[in-house]
C-alpha cells in the first residue's frame, strides 16, 4: 500500500510540473506574441533550423510548414539584406562573434517588415561551432516613427533653412540658438552677431516693456504660444516692422525646452498702409477742395442770379406790356438755362461722390408729367411744337418715388427733345412695363420727338459726360453734354436703366424704366385726393413782420420789393451778428436767413437766436435759409442749425409766397 501511494504521488508530482512547463510555455508564446518577438535555432552541421511559434507569423507563413534551411532563411530577406545577413554569419562561424542586424522582409501580401536579428554561436569542447540560435524582433512600427520623425525633422530642416520668414530657435531665456537667413536679412545682422545676442537686444526700445510682458506671461501661465506685432532695430539703426509668433517646443515629459519664432516682415505692408493713408488724405483733400470749389462757384453764380431772376419776377407782376413781357421772358428763359447748367455740373459732381440719394415718396403721375409740361411752354408756343403726355390704361394714378429726380430726368429728357425738334411733336408716355408683385410694378417712361435724330454711332456715347453728337464751334445747339449723362445715373440710382433708338431726320425716342410700388389711400389716413406734386397755396393775408439777413444788396432789394408787394413789413441785417442784435430790439414774425455771410453766419446766428429763445423762454420765431448753397447736406444742416425751412437762390418768388404764407 505505501508503495502504490509513493508511485500516486511520484506521478502527481510529475503532472504538476507539466503542467507548469506548459503554461509556461504558453505565457512565453504569448508574450512573444504581444512583443512581435519570435526566437531560432539552427545546426549547421545538419542544416536544420527550428522556429518558435510566432516566427511563422513574423515571416507571415503558415506554422504547418516546416521552416526553410538556411538558403531558403536567406530566401525570406531582401536581397541586399540577404547578403548582409550570409556574411554576418559566416564570419561568426569562423570566429564565433554574435551579431545584431536590421533586415528588411517583403511577407507574401506585398507588405514589408523590418525586423532586428540577434545570432550567438554554442560551441563544443574543441571550439567548433555546434549549434546558431537567437532571437527576431518585428520592429516595423519602430521603424516607420523613426522614418516619419526624420522626415518631418528634414521637412523642418528644409522649411526652416529656406523659409523667407525670419525663423529662429530662441533659449528659455530670450538667447538665440540657431537663426535662418531670412532672419539675418530681416533683422539686418549678421548670424554670429544674432546667436551672441538675445531677441530683446534687437528689439525696438518702444516696443521693448510689453515683449517683455507678453514673454512672462507666456512662460508663467505655461501658453503654448502667442503672437504680437513689434518694431525692431537693425544694425544701421533702420526700423522694421514684423509680426512675431512664438511657439513653445517642449520635450516628451513636457517640460518647456526653446521657443520657435516666426516674423513676418511687415515692414512693406506699413510704408504702403502709409503711403495709401497719405493717398486718401490727399485724395480727399482734392475732394475737399473740388466740393469748396464747387459750393463757391454756385454761390457766386447763384447770388447774382438771384437778383437778376427775383427782379425779372417782380418786374412780371407789374403786368408789363407785350414788348416789354417778352423781354423779361427771354431774360428769364437765359437764366434759367444758365441756372440749369450749374445744377447739372453740381448734380454731376455729386452723384460721381457717391453723395446723392433717393427719397422715395408719394407722388401723382399726372401731376408730375403736367408739371414737366408746364416748364416748356414758352419754348414750345415759340417753335409752334406740340408737346403732350398720355398715361396708359391699367397704370396706377399714384405711386411711391423719387419725385424730384423722376422730374428731373423727365425735364433733361424732354428738354432735349424740345431743343432739337422743330416741328412736329414730343411726347411722354407712362406704362406698366412689368407687374413685379402685388404691390410694386415697373413703369416705363418713354419721351419721343420728331426731331433731327442721332447717327447711329454716337448712341453709345452720348451718355458720357460733355459728349454731344456735334461738339465743333460751329454747332447749332448749345449746351454741356451732360444732360443725358446724368439722366443715365439717376435712372441707375432709381435702380433703373436707359434704351435709346433714333433714325436722322425722323426723331428719336428714350425710354427709362424703373420699379415703383404703388400707392393705396387705402392704407394711409389721407382724404381720397391724388397726393400732389407741388404743395397748395394758402390764403393768408396777414400782414407779417419780416425780418430779411443778407449781405447781397441785390438780394436784399429782391425780396424787401416782394415782400413790400405782398403787404409785409421789412427790415433788413447784413449779416447773422446784426441780425441778433435786432431781434434783441424788437419782435419778427419771420426771419429771412442767408447762410454765407462776414463775421458771423447764418447757422451760427440760428445757434444763437434758438439758445437765447430757450434762456428766456420766448417764443421760437420762424427762421427759414434762403441760400446759395445747393449740395446734398445743406437742407439738412440748416435744419439741425434750428432752422425752419429751407429754399435755394435763385429765389422763386412763387415758392417764398408759399413758404411765407405756412
Amino acid at each position: 500500500m505505501v508503495k502504490l501511494v509513493g508511485v500516486f504521488e511520484k506521478n502527481t508530482d510529475h503532472k504538476h510540473q507539466e503542467n507548469a512547463s506548459k503554461r509556461s510555455e504558453q505565457r512565453l508564446k504569448e508574450a512573444q506574441r504581444l512583443g512581435g518577438l519570435g526566437d531560432w535555432d539552427w545546426d549547421p552541421a545538419t542544416d536544420t533550423v527550428t522556429w518558435s511559434e510566432n516566427l511563422y507569423h513574423i515571416f507571415g507563413l503558415e506554422p504547418n510548414q516546416p521552416p526553410p534551411n538556411y538558403q531558403g532563411q536567406l530566401a525570406l530577406y531582401h536581397p541586399e539584406d540577404a547578403q548582409t545577413l550570409h556574411q554576418a554569419v559566416t564570419r561568426v562561424l569562423d570566429d564565433g562573434t554574435p551579431y545584431q542586424l536590421e533586415l528588411r522582409r517583403t511577407t507574401p501580401d506585398g507588405r514589408e517588415r523590418w525586423l532586428k536579428v540577434n545570432g550567438i554561436a554554442e560551441r563544443d569542447a574543441d571550439g567548433r561551432v555546434i549549434r546558431l540560435y537567437g532571437s527576431m524582433l518585428d520592429i516595423t512600427d519602430l521603424k516607420l516613427a523613426e522614418n516619419a520623425r526624420w522626415e518631418s525633422e528634414a521637412r523642418f530642416t528644409l522649411a526652416y533653412r529656406n523659409s523667407q520668414v525670419a525663423m529662429a530657435l530662441v533659449a528659455t531665456d530670450g538667447r538665440f540658438l540657431d537663426v535662418n537667413d531670412a532672419a539675418c536679412r530681416m533683422y539686418g545682422h549678421s548670424r554670429q552677431e544674432l546667436l551672441d545676442a538675445s531677441i530683446l537686444d534687437i528689439t525696438h526700445p518702444l516696443d521693448r516693456e510689453q515683449c517683455v510682458q507678453r514673454y512672462l506671461r507666456y512662460v508663467e501661465q505655461d501658453l503654448d504660444g502667442y503672437d504680437c506685432d513689434a518694431r525692431y532695430l537693425t544694425k544701421n539703426g533702420q526700423v522694421r516692422w514684423g509680426m512675431l509668433v512664438v511657439s513653445k517646443v517642449r520635450n516628451a515629459g513636457g517640460e518647456f525646452l526653446y521657443s520657435v519664432t516666426q516674423t513676418m516682415d511687415l515692414t512693406p505692408l506699413k510704408q504702403a498702409h502709409e503711403a495709401l493713408l497719405k493717398a486718401k488724405e490727399q485724395a480727399e483733400s482734392a475732394d475737399r477742395a473740388k466740393s469748396e470749389f464747387l459750393a463757391n462757384m454756385s454761390h457766386e453764380i447763384r447770388t447774382p442770379l438771384n437778383g437778376v431772376q427775383g427782379m425779372l419776377q417782380l418786374m412780371r407782376e407789374l403786368d408789363p406790356e407785350p414788348t416789354m413781357a417778352e423781354c423779361i421772358d427771354i431774360a428769364m428763359e437765359s437764366s434759367q438755362s444758365l441756372l440749369r447748367i450749374i445744377n447739372d455740373v453740381l448734380d454731376l459732381s455729386k452723384i460721381e461722390a457717391g453723395k446723392l440719394s433717393i427719397h422715395p415718396e408719394p407722388l401723382a403721375l399726372e401731376s408730375l408729367l403736367r408739371t414737366v409740361i408746364a416748364s416748356f411752354a414758352h419754348q414750345t408756343r415759340s417753335k409752334d411744337l406740340l408737346l403732350h403726355s398720355h398715361i396708359a390704361p391699367a397704370t396706377p394714378t399714384a405711386v411711391i418715388g423719387d419725385a424730384t429726380r423722376l422730374h428731373q430726368v423727365l425735364f433733361n429728357l424732354v428738354g432735349n427733345a424740345v431743343k432739337f425738334t422743330d416741328q412736329g411733336e414730343v411726347r411722354i408716355e407712362v406704362s406698366v412695363l412689368e407687374q413685379m408683385d402685388h404691390e410694386h410694378v415697373r413703369l416705363r417712361f418713354s419721351v419721343s420727338d420728331t426731331g433731327i435724330g442721332i447717327p447711329a454711332e454716337m448712341l453709345g456715347e452720348l451718355f458720357k459726360p460733355f459728349t454731344q453728337v456735334d461738339s465743333s464751334s460751329r454747332r447749332r445747339f448749345q449746351g454741356t453734354g451732360l444732360g443725358l449723362a446724368i439722366v443715365k445715373r439717376l435712372a441707375a440710382l432709381m435702380d433703373g436703366q436707359v434704351s435709346i433708338e433714333s433714325e436722322p431726320g425722323h426723331g428719336t425716342q428714350i425710354c427709362f424704366d424703373i420699379p415703383v410700388a404703388v400707392f393705396s389711400l387705402e392704407t394711409t389716413n389721407d382724404t381720397p385726393a391724388a397726393p400732389a406734386l407741388v404743395r397748395p397755396e394758402h390764403s393768408s393775408t396777414r400782414s407779417l413782420r419780416v425780418l430779411v439777413v443778407d449781405d447781397d444788396q441785390a438780394s436784399i432789394k429782391v425780396l424787401v420789393m416782394a415782400l413790400h408787394q405782398w403787404g409785409h413789413l421789412v427790415c433788413t441785417a447784413m449779416n447773422g451778428r446784426e441780425a441778433i442784435d435786432r431781434l434783441t430790439e424788437q419782435s419778427f414774425d419771420l426771419v429771412l436767413m442767408d447762410v454765407r455771410m462776414p463775421d458771423m453766419d447764418g447757422l451760427a446766428a440760428t445757434r444763437h437766436i434758438r439758445s437765447q429763445e430757450k434762456e428766456q423762454q420766448r417764443s421760437p420765431v420762424r427762421i427759414i435759409a434762403l441760400t446759395a448753397h445747393a449740395f446734398a447736406g445743406d437742407r439738412e444742416r440748416c435744419i439741425a442749425a434750428g432752422m425752419d425751412d429751407y429754399l435755394s437762390k435763385p429765389i422763386d418768388t412763387e415758392k417764398l409766397r408759399m413758404a411765407i404764407t405756412e
